[in-house]
């Protein structure tokens, strides 16, 4: 496929989408209660400070608090049927609704 198709292809289902948004973060975790306030602010951060339309959505089968402070935070959360980091992310990455998908991590180790 000519990237020239693939363009088109994604323009066409931009126009398709709903609340589309500029960028993606999507981000796995297990039992990340300590860190992930840490990541979605730096996250936030980022965003505001570029102006970005951006989203945060976070996939979690923690037995912790980890989802409640991300949504408390203004994340998305979703819990994927199965467990499983890649599994994780298929769920993410249906869920993003932004023209870019950023793949984070809620252990605060990447800036």
């Amino acid at each position: 496929m000519s990237s020239e198709v693939f363009c088109k292809n994604i323009d066409k289902n931009r126009n398709e989408r709903d609340n589309m948004t500029e960028l993606s973060v999507v981000i796995p975790t297990k039992n990340e209660e300590k860190s992930i306030g840490i990541c979605i602010q730096k996250i936030q951060k980022v965003f505001n400070e570029h102006h970005i339309d951006g989203e945060i959505i976070v996939a979690d089968n923690s037995t912790d608090n980890t989802a409640a402070i991300a949504k408390g935070m203004g994340a998305k959360v979703i819990v994927p049927e199965e467990h499983g980091y890649g599994n994780a992310y298929r769920f993410l990455f249906e869920e993003a609704s932004g023209d870019y998908i950023v793949m984070g991590d809620g252990d605060n180790t990447y800036d």
